[in-house]
């Protein structure tokens, strides 16, 4: 990151910027974060925090419908995902990043990446995939309360 922040800084001088040192973080962009960064996953335990802080912000009165039944039970779900979150975190001995190339920005040789993470194909059979488990688990949840 530091890397990638000094080229963008020599690259804004060299547009003409003359102190770019405060700008510098809000003129890079996702693209130019994911091509020289690696990122990693933030853990089991501060991921589950999150997720929780999260939930517990946006449920309360607005879950039930006017007469006071719950729409969603999200308490529930939200039981039977969080056993799968050892799955998404990078795990520690697995490399995930390959480089690619190296790409000259500013005059600072910047090292690009590959993430095994992100490919599109199995990206996308997630997201189909996650549709239909989640329907699934709604209906278990339904199905373990008695109403």
């Amino acid at each position: 990151m530091q890397q990638l922040k000094r080229a963008k800084t020599a690259e804004l001088i060299a547009g003409g910027i003359s102190n770019p040192s405060d700008d510098v973080y809000n003129r890079l962009s996702k693209k130019e974060l994911a091509l020289h960064c690696q990122r990693r996953t933030r853990g089991i335990e501060a991921t589950v925090t999150r997720i929780e802080d999260l939930l517990t912000t946006f449920t309360g009165p607005q879950d039930s419908d006017t007469l006071g039944v719950v729409l969603l039970d999200i308490d529930c779900i939200w039981d039977i995902q969080k056993r799968n979150n050892p799955s998404i975190q990078d795990v520690g001995a697995l490399t995930l990043y390959t480089k690619t190339s190296t790409l000259t920005k500013g005059g600072i040789e910047l090292p690009t990446y590959l993430c095994a993470r992100g490919s599109t194909s199995l990206e996308s059979f997630h997201k189909h995939l996650n549709f239909f488990i989640l329907g699934k688990f709604i209906f278990l949840c339904i199905k373990k309360k008695e109403y």
